[in-house]
């Protein structure tokens, strides 16, 4: 019997055929987006389904991919991280919202979470992404 290979699978399915959670990336820093759909795309399940330079560009194409998960900077020109996942929360009330930042605090945590993010997580602290986005998808 075959296994199945990358070559072999659909995209939009993960391994063993199991339906891939969908990540949309949202940062205006292009290595940040590099760093993020890597670390993404190293979960054998996961699959960045877009990726954004701006807040009103991530509500774009949140309402195109339909993502379970984003990854969205709380720093972002045209509409900050807060204001953007309210947008797509409000279209999409179960989208996992996970706000990652340089500049963390008290106020920007209890802030996000009352916009609706399941999660905030420091810049510096990315290598935490995985066990991040594994909480906020079961909660």
């Amino acid at each position: 019997m075959a296994s199945l290979n990358s070559e072999m699978r659909p995209k939009n399915f993960g391994f063993y055929g199991v339906a891939a959670v969908r990540v949309l990336i949202a940062d205006d820093n292009p290595w940040i987006r590099k760093a993020l759909r890597t670390l993404i795309e190293h979960h054998s399940n996961w699959q960045v389904c877009a990726e954004a330079e701006d807040g009103q560009q991530a509500v774009d194409k949140a309402r195109e991919c339909h993502p379970e998960v984003v990854v969205m900077d709380f720093r972002l020109p045209s509409m900050n991280g807060l204001d953007a996942g309210k947008a797509i929360l409000a279209s999409s009330p179960k989208t996992a919202m996970l706000l990652i930042t340089f500049y963390g605090s008290e106020e920007l945590a209890e802030a996000a979470a009352q916009a609706g993010f399941r999660a905030v997580l420091s810049k510096s602290d990315l290598m935490n992404l995985d066990h991040v986005i594994e909480s906020a998808i079961a909660a």
